[in-house]
């Protein structure tokens, strides 16, 4: 079905850490990677936004909430920021390419 609306995917992420869970800044930036690419292949997606601007200071439960941010929780930008910033760079000039 086409209702004609345009779809904005929001609140997905992937937390960095902590370690001893299994999570990393590199399976973090995988995340990123995939979550656009897969996002952007539905015509009708217009904007994907990532679950936290920055990780946190004090400490939740479970653990690995306070990691998703894209930036660290004193903002200095984990890998995971570049890859976002660079796929959606990329897709917005395959975008413009194609129309």
């Amino acid at each position: 079905m086409n209702l004609g609306k345009n779809v904005i995917i929001s609140e997905t992420g992937y937390p960095s850490g902590p370690s001893w869970l299994g999570y990393s800044y590199n399976k973090q930036a995988k995340y990123i990677i995939r979550a656009c690419l897969q996002a952007f292949e539905c015509r009708h997606v217009s904007a994907i936004t990532i679950w936290r601007y920055a990780a946190t200071s004090w400490r939740s439960f479970p653990p690995q909430e306070n990691h998703f941010g894209l930036f660290d929780e004193y903002l200095n930008a984990k890998p995971a920021y570049k890859i976002f910033a660079d796929t959606i760079k990329q897709l917005k000039n395959e975008s413009q390419v194609s129309h």
